[in-house]
């Protein structure tokens, strides 16, 4: 029994377009699909390289309340770049798009850059494997 990668991670969001808008424009994923049924908005998208996918979900009997790591569930999503270089690409263009974030911090596992999206969701760019 094997388990060989992550197929997708599902966000539940206040604003599913407001959502979609930031994961596309500002961090370059590409839409894949829409579902809507039963009070439930979903929009998949996927990474320009493929290798992650995303499931943006809005629930209308949801708390419309703030993200927070300190809650059972997710802590944050740390996703890989090639190379510090990277890092330092993508802290220009986080701000560029006005989205604060840390700079690119060292830690004992290689350097890496936190932000947030639209929600608070705690993310995170690692460069390396």
């Amino acid at each position: 029994m094997t388990i060989t990668g992550v197929c997708y991670v599902a966000l539940s969001v206040s604003d599913v377009e407001r959502s979609v808008r930031f994961y596309t424009e500002v961090l370059g994923f590409s839409e894949l699909h829409r579902v809507s049924d039963d009070g439930r908005r979903a929009i998949a998208v996927r990474s320009a390289d493929g290798s992650v996918g995303l499931g943006l979900v809005e629930l209308a009997a949801s708390a419309r309340d703030k993200f927070t790591p300190l809650r059972t569930g997710l802590d944050h999503l740390c996703l890989l770049v090639p190379a510090k270089e990277d890092l330092e690409a993508w802290s220009a263009r986080l701000s560029d798009f006005g989205v604060e974030h840390s700079g690119v911090l060292p830690t004992p596992f290689g350097p890496i850059l936190n932000f947030k999206d639209p929600d608070g969701i705690a993310l995170a760019f690692k460069a390396g494997a």
